[in-house]
């Protein structure tokens, strides 16, 4: 049934998201170097998760803010996806042949001015907006995918009273 499919690739952002968040952002959150060491290599996914518009056109009679919410979060995850993956272009391609160049070991410590004259004031940039923007939009989104998913089992369980849905529920926080 494409509400439970649906249902899956939300809950399947939304978990990967929050994943990303756990293991990639939280070790950096605090800290001034995060736009230069937040992690490389960790996809926040590595298939490509998107909801079928045509599937679930049938909720634009009765539940057409639904429809839009999970449109939305299709939209918002892929977005993210983008930023990383642009985050990690502008890393490999041009901040670290920069670096090797100018001959500076993984862990190495230096000040931001001598590290923004290495890499150019584009790249530090480019890399800080990017970081920053990446932070903000999975933090938001940790959120917002959680409210579609909830959304759209509601609906689903309005237009579809007695059939089962996937769920979804939040882990405490303090619960590893």
């Amino acid at each position: 049934m494409a509400g439970n499919l649906a249902l899956w690739t939300l809950a399947e952002m939304w978990d990967r998201q929050m994943q990303w968040q756990r293991e990639v952002i939280e070790p950096y959150r605090a800290r001034h170097d995060a736009w230069l060491n937040l992690d490389v290599g960790t996809p926040l996914s590595s298939i490509e998760l998107r909801l079928n518009t045509d599937e679930l056109a049938f909720l634009l009679q009765n539940e057409p803010e639904v429809w839009q919410k999970a449109m939305l979060e299709d939209y918002r995850f892929n977005l993210a996806k983008r930023h990383i993956e642009h985050r990690e272009e502008v890393v490999l391609k041009q901040a670290w042949p920069r670096m090797a160049e100018a001959g500076i070991l993984v862990g190495t410590q230096m000040n931001e001015a001598e590290m923004e004259r290495i890499l150019g004031a584009a790249i530090v940039q480019q890399l800080r907006r990017r970081t920053e923007g990446i932070i903000a939009i999975i933090d938001e989104n940790v959120e917002t995918s959680f409210a579609a998913f909830s959304a759209l089992r509601s609906a689903l369980l309005r237009i579809h009273p007695g059939r089962k849905f996937i769920r979804l529920q939040r882990r405490p926080e303090n619960v590893a």
